[in-house]
Order: structure tokens, then sequence, then C-alpha cells
């Protein structure tokens, strides 16, 4: 009797760690990344400690005002933040964002 309910469990545990990681392995050739929220810039809509899947397909002429967005400030560290304003001049593109700015 024991023996069986610890098959069951083991079957069920056994299933949904395979399950998960089939999802994240389909989601990585996607092009989608899953990033830890580490501070609470983003107050309510991404708040400490979520987890928020970035896509690694989108383009910076893409982004519009209202868009949440990532990019890569340094080797290690990954900003998030909403566009707020957009001006595009002769040979750049500036995004104002909620506390930060991004020029490229």
């Amino acid at each position: 009797m024991i023996r069986k309910i610890f098959n069951t469990i083991y079957e069920i545990v056994s299933t949904a760690v395979i399950v998960v990681g089939l999802v994240l392995a389909v989601l990585y050739l996607c092009g989608i990344r899953l990033y830890h929220v580490k501070s609470g810039s983003m107050g309510d809509l991404l708040p400490v400690g979520c987890v928020c899947f970035v896509s690694t397909y989108s383009d910076f002429d893409s982004v519009s005002v209202g868009d949440v967005i990532s990019f890569q400030v340094s080797e290690e560290m990954l900003v998030t933040h909403r566009a707020m304003h957009i001006v595009t001049m002769i040979a750049a593109r500036r995004i104002n964002l909620k506390q930060q700015m991004a020029v490229y």
C-alpha cells in the first residue's frame, strides 16, 4: 500500500519536472528568457521577486510609448522600465524611460 502511494507521488513529481523542463526549453528556443525582478522600480506592474518573460527578438526601432522594455546596461545588469517618451533624431533614437534614459 505504502509502495503504491510512493510510486504514484513519484510519477506525479517526475511528470511535473519533465513538463516544466520541456516548457522552459521551448521558451528558450523561441528566444524568450526568464528574468528575476530584484528592485521595486516597476512598482505594482513587476513587483520585487516576480519573474518576467523577455523576448530577445524585439527590435529597438519597434518600441512604442507605454511598452515595457529590457535592455543591458552592463555585462551583469539588465534593466527593465516602461518607455515614457520617444524622440527620433537624425543620427539616433532616444527613449525616455521611467527613472532612466537609454540612448542608442
